[in-house]
């Protein structure tokens, strides 16, 4: 059963601003959903689907190129994995 993004965009959303970070938003695209902070061409993080509940962290570096994680699971992890490693802020 294919991910329903626009559910999962809703879930990020309410995630993030459950943690204190309601000025970011996030964009999805194919089965990706990408949180940004600054410009649209500025993003911080993406999580891509794996399957109907799980994900995939990576992390923009400094040119906005994806870098993978070993980060997987579902979306509430992932938002705690990023915050742990300073990729989300205020």
């Amino acid at each position: 059963m294919p991910t329903d993004m626009a559910r999962a965009a809703r879930e990020l959303t309410k995630l993030l601003a459950d943690n204190g970070l309601s000025h970011l938003r996030v964009t999805k695209r194919g089965n990706a959903l990408t949180v940004v902070s600054g410009p649209h061409a500025d993003p911080d993080i993406r999580l891509t689907a794996q399957s109907t509940d799980s994900w995939h962290l990576e992390v923009a570096d400094h040119r906005g190129r994806w870098e993978f994680t070993p980060f997987e699971g579902q979306l509430t992890d992932l938002v705690d994995a990023a915050l742990s490693i300073g990729r989300l802020e205020d």
